[in-house]
């Protein structure tokens, strides 16, 4: 306004032209300066609004981190696991709408490069590597602390240093780009080597843990399929001895038992091997394992190589008993064999002396069957054995069934013992009764004919002689039919 005064006042030409310009000077800068406002307000928006969006995207990984590390958790039931199931797909589908936010923030983020001051944007970058590894400091920490109990704890953590490792090899080109600046900002030297030195030093300690604990988590696998065959050789060994077992119905029976244990007996070595393998790589694996893991662990072996050690006695128990029970059929069919033949030829000796012949008297006859029936009693005594053999192999082998051969042998024994004492009594008082007739028949034959000889010499009527002859003759008839013994 003064200019314009002056300008009214005075009419200078060289004023006028001095304040024109001065005046189009001035409508220039306010010009940029509206321009240069409207970019800073553009930029200043856009850096808003991509820290916003980045604070967006940074608090969705976290709460996406979450859930994802409490589906990664054990489950205790079904329905459990179909609810992380559902989370999943859930988390999944979010995590595709979140990519386009991300894309974007990835955008603004370039475009806020793009107009921000490189000594402000290393500032920046800096401040957020080392908010970066302040937390994955704290996940290493907190990772580091988890004692390992099973194999999916130990899979678990290894997941979780895998996803660190991964984190820290994506961070790689920050690194890259810090060390490479060091020397243009020496006010943040020190600051960004120690930073370089935490990077380096968790790389080195996530490489480490994945490396050990794939190596664990491979031993702690041999160790279970190892443990998983030596049970399963166990139990098959176990079935195979119930399924032998010592009942058999016959010698052939029980050699074919022994054929089958045999192979059970000889495979012993191979399930020492077997449970010995297992035991080194659980004792292996348990070094690397907490209290509660080794504790289970030593458990394990503890059953497994007691159930070898009892399948072992098993063995021996089995062997004994089969050999017993071997041994007790062999004795029981030689004894019945030797008392079935025994039978048949006495019985074919005897059958001629059972019955009266005439080639062979009374006296010689009994004779004979005494002697036989002293050898039938002789044999008494390998029937009774026939008897405990019998008992002793249904005991061992729990066939009763040999009972009824030998019930049938004893039965024919007493029956061939019996006859033969009833024929021998019943021959005996034959020939006991034939000798008193004999005397008796002499006696009275010596008496007739002393008192024959009287009445011969005393008798005048032949009336009474003859009647008397045909009475003494009648009572005689009568005598001797009273006295004549019963025949067998």
């Amino acid at each position: 306004m003064r200019a314009q005064l002056l300008l009214e006042t005075y009419s200078d030409s060289s004023i006028s032209n001095a304040f024109t310009l001065l005046s189009r000077k001035y409508g220039a800068l306010v010009s940029f300066s509206k321009e240069v406002m409207h970019q800073l307000e553009h930029h200043f928006q856009e850096h808003q609004q991509q820290q916003c969006m980045f604070s967006e995207c940074i608090e969705l990984i976290d709460v996406s981190r979450e859930r994802l590390n409490d589906c990664n958790r054990p489950s205790s039931s079904i329905d459990e696991i179909n609810a992380k199931l559902s989370s999943l797909k859930a988390l999944s589908n979010s995590m595709e709408q979140a990519q386009n936010k991300i894309r974007y923030t990835m955008e603004l983020t370039e475009k806020v490069i793009a107009n921000t001051d490189s000594d402000g944007e290393f500032n920046k970058t800096l401040r957020q590597f080392k908010v970066w590894l302040e937390e994955i400091e704290s996940e290493i920490e907190a990772t580091g602390k988890q004692e390992l109990n099973s194999l999916i704890e130990k899979k678990s953590v290894l997941e979780k240093y895998s996803t660190i490792l991964k984190d820290l090899q994506a961070h790689e080109s920050v690194a890259k780009r810090l060390k490479g600046d060091v020397d243009e900002h020496p006010t943040v030297r020190e600051e960004i080597l120690e930073c370089l030195e935490k990077y380096n030093n968790f790389l080195l300690i996530s490489q480490n843990c994945t490396s050990q604990l794939t190596l664990e988590i491979e031993e702690l696998e041999k160790f279970k399929n190892a443990y998983a065959t030596a049970e399963t050789w166990l139990r098959e060994a176990k079935l195979s001895l119930h399924n032998i077992g010592l009942q058999a119905d016959s010698i052939a029976a029980i050699e074919e038992k022994l054929v089958s244990f045999r192979k059970v007996e000889e495979s012993l070595p191979e399930g020492e091997v077997l449970v010995a393998k297992a035991t080194e790589l659980g004792n292996a694996a348990g070094n690397n394992m907490g209290f509660l893991g080794r504790e289970r662990i030593a458990k394990e072996l503890e059953t497994l190589n007691s159930t070898y050690e009892e399948l072992v006695q098993s063995v021996k128990e089995l062997r004994f008993g089969l050999e017993r029970c071997l041994d007790a059929w062999t004795e029981f069919e030689s004894s019945k064999n030797e008392t079935e033949k025994w039978l048949s030829d006495i019985q074919n000796k005897i059958k001629p002396y059972m019955e009266s012949s005439s080639e062979l008297n009374d006296s010689d006859r009994l004779e004979k069957l005494k002697e036989l029936n002293n050898e039938i009693t002789d044999h008494k005594i390998d029937v009774d054995s026939l008897n405990a053999l019998c008992e002793n192999l249904v005991e061992v082998s729990s066939f009763s069934a040999c009972r009824d051969q030998v019930v049938s042998l004893s039965g024919e024994y007493n029956n061939l013992a019996s006859n033969v004492s009833d024929v021998i009594g019943k021959l005996e008082k034959y020939i006991c009764n034939q000798g008193e007739f004999t005397d008796s028949k002499n006696e009275y034959l010596a008496w007739y004919n002393q008192n024959k000889t009287i009445l011969d010499e005393n008798c005048d009527m032949k009336e009474t002689k003859k009647l008397f002859k045909t009475t003494t003759e009648h009572e005689i008839a009568q005598c001797c039919s009273s006295r004549r013994p019963t025949s067998s």
